[in-house]
């Protein structure tokens, strides 16, 4: 099949554009690109406008987020190709419920910005009418790992929608693990001599203020911070970073549960980092070793103690989310099932 992959933001729409950013995080559309053209596919990343002749695809998948952001600048393209029924979507923002929730914005609240991402588009009647429905009965892509309950995605935006008598049904999730189908940045070394202080890195800084609950005796280190005094590295740079300390705080998002895929779990596995979920939910999905009741009893063990649990996570991490062949396959069959 002949696939365009779209959305609202660069990164959505440009193949490649991670490079040209700061940071060159990996997003997950690299791996769906990356899958769908080991599928056999001929998939075509771009740039859509209002009005474009879209015929020519047999699936078009749609990556949609929040419309009030600064990088939601094509975000009339996205909706135009929601005028074919049978499109796809797509979600990479961790923030679902922001998304969920997005036509029921306050039209005097986000007004302005909404209009600077249609980019000329005229027809507001049938603009509003594309968001106002825009994942109801859409097939959603999420990247997520195995052993997830995607319904935890969007069960407090649905109350929370329900609430107002609007109602968005038929829509149904697929997850996929894109770790087995991307370049993945790995530590070039575990480093044995580690330091103990806490890691706790985000680009929210309420994600990152989470580890004060924690109230740890050791040093912390906050990454992601802008501005002064901030420590913020290009991603293929941060895993070496990482991988130098003892333990790594990883704040709790609203779906706990729901399997969420972050980069971060695989790069602190890799570097023998002791990885502490703020919610445990989101720990069982990776094994019994990440389930850790006491976080600050980890301050007290010998180092020893600190590189078998260390050890005990990577062997659980890799039995559970392998990225060899068989992971792969599983991947592509779970991409081949969503666009079939």
């Amino acid at each position: 099949m002949k696939i365009l992959i779209t959305g609202q933001t660069t990164l959505d729409c440009v193949e490649g554009h991670y490079l040209n950013q700061q940071l060159r995080v990996i997003p997950g559309v690299v791996a769906l690109v990356s899958g769908l053209r080991e599928l056999g596919h001929e998939v075509e990343q771009r740039i859509v406008k209002w009005g474009d002749d879209l015929d020519q695809y047999d699936r078009i998948i749609t990556f949609l987020g929040p419309t009030d952001t600064f990088c939601a600048g094509y975000t009339d393209g996205a909706l135009w190709t929601l005028t074919r029924e049978d499109t796809l979507c797509a979600i990479s923002d961790w923030q679902t419920d922001r998304v969920f929730l997005d036509p029921l914005k306050k039209e005097a609240k986000w007004k302005e910005v909404f209009a600077g991402q249609l980019n000329g588009a005229t027809d507001r009647e049938k603009i509003d009418e594309l968001h106002d429905q825009w994942l109801c009965g859409r097939r959603i892509l999420l990247t997520a790992f195995e052993g997830g309950d995607l319904d935890l995605v969007f069960s407090k935006a649905s109350k929370k929608m329900a609430a107002t008598e609007r109602i968005c049904e038929g829509y149904s999730l697929f997850g996929y693990d894109p770790n087995p189908l991307l370049p993945l940045r790995r530590p070039k070394t575990t480093f044995d001599a580690k330091i103990r202080q806490w890691i706790v890195a985000g680009l929210s800084e309420a994600n990152r203020k989470s580890w004060k609950k924690l109230k740890p005796t050791l040093p912390v280190v906050e990454v992601g911070k802008r501005g002064q005094g901030g420590i913020r590295m290009p991603e293929d740079e941060i895993v070496d970073y990482f991988a130098k300390s003892w333990y790594h705080w990883l704040p709790g998002y609203s779906h706990a549960g729901s399997g969420w895929w972050r980069a971060r779990f695989q790069q602190l596995s890799d570097g023998l980092v002791i990885s502490v979920c703020a919610d445990p939910k989101e720990a069982e999905i990776f094994g019994p070793s990440w389930v850790i009741a006491d976080p600050l009893s980890l301050e007290e063990m010998s180092d020893k103690e600190l590189h078998e649990l260390a050890v005990q996570q990577r062997k659980e991490f890799v039995e559970r989310h392998p990225t060899d062949d068989f992971g792969k396959s599983r991947s592509l069959v779970r991409l081949e099932e969503f666009v079939s």
